[in-house]
Formats: C-alpha cells, structure tokens, sequence
C-alpha cells in the first residue's frame, strides 16, 4: 500500500481531530461535556428530561469512565443534578439545570452559526460527501478497534490454555 497516502490521512485526520469543534470562548465546557448536555437535553425518556447514565453511556457511545467524568464536571459547574430514581432507585439520573439548560442554548446558537458559515464555505454538496466519507471512515475503525480487542481476547485464551 502506498506509504504517503497512508501518511497523508494519519495527518489530515490528526489534524481535523485536533481543531475540533469551535466553542464560544468564555464556555468551560469540552466537547464531551458539551454532547452529554445535549444527550440529556435531547434523547430523555423522561417528561422533564431525566435521563439515567446508562441511556447517555448507550445512546451517545462515550465509555462509562469518560461519562463519569464529564458528570462529575458538569455538576460542580452547576450544569446537572444527579438524583436516584424514583421508579428504579439502582439507576441514577441526570437532569439539567435551569444555568446547564441556559449554556446550551447559548452554545447552540453559537455553534449553529459555526457550522453555517463552514458549509456555506466548504458547499452543501462537499459536506455531504464529505459526513459520508467521516461516517464510513468512523465506521472502519470501530469495525477494525472491535476485531482487535476480539483477536486479542482470543490470543489471550489461546495462551491460557497452552500452559
């Protein structure tokens, strides 16, 4: 396979990583913490927008540790409150604050005129061509991450019995 092009795409998706998603300078929230306010905004199986960390962990695909911290963060800013839940008192729920409910609207705005203005730049048809190539590119290495792990359990077992 050729070296350079292989170079040429480490850079470039290091480089997209890397500048990631503009935020309005005075926010003191990450991106994590940003898309957990959303999930919990956004995808509440509740009326008054409860959602358990489990539903966030599922629906979000962000890793218990990192969920766990971005809460733990969220709640010393002000932005969530965790309490037991009621119906199930073994799932803790998450439910934004009136300031974590303010923040979001004010960074969606923001952001909503950040992503106008780059796909007014980039053109509709670039960047649909352009979040199919993202999503499949994502999708590989998911794909690829998900057999290593496999291959490494089965080496591991493999090993453990040849002992």
């Amino acid at each position: 396979m050729d070296k350079v092009l292989k170079e040429q795409y480490l850079y470039a998706m290091f480089r997209f990583t890397k500048v990631g998603m503009i935020l309005p300078q005075k926010s003191d929230l990450n991106m994590t913490e940003l898309i957990i306010m959303k999930g919990v905004a956004e995808n509440s199986s509740f009326t008054d927008n409860n959602i358990s960390t489990s539903e966030i962990q599922s629906k979000l695909h962000i890793t218990k540790s990192a969920i766990s911290q971005a809460i733990n963060s969220l709640e010393k800013k002000g932005y969530i409150e965790r309490k037991i839940d009621t119906a199930d008192r073994r799932k803790i729920i998450v439910t934004l604050t009136q300031t974590g409910e303010n923040s979001l609207n004010e960074i969606k705005e923001f952001v909503n005129q950040i992503l106008e203005e780059a796909i007014s730049r980039l053109g509709s048809e670039n960047t649909k061509q352009l979040t199919v190539l993202l999503n499949q590119a994502s999708d590989t290495f998911e794909d690829l991450k998900s057999e290593i792990v496999q291959n490494d359990k089965k080496y591991d077992n493999e090993q453990h019995l040849n002992k």
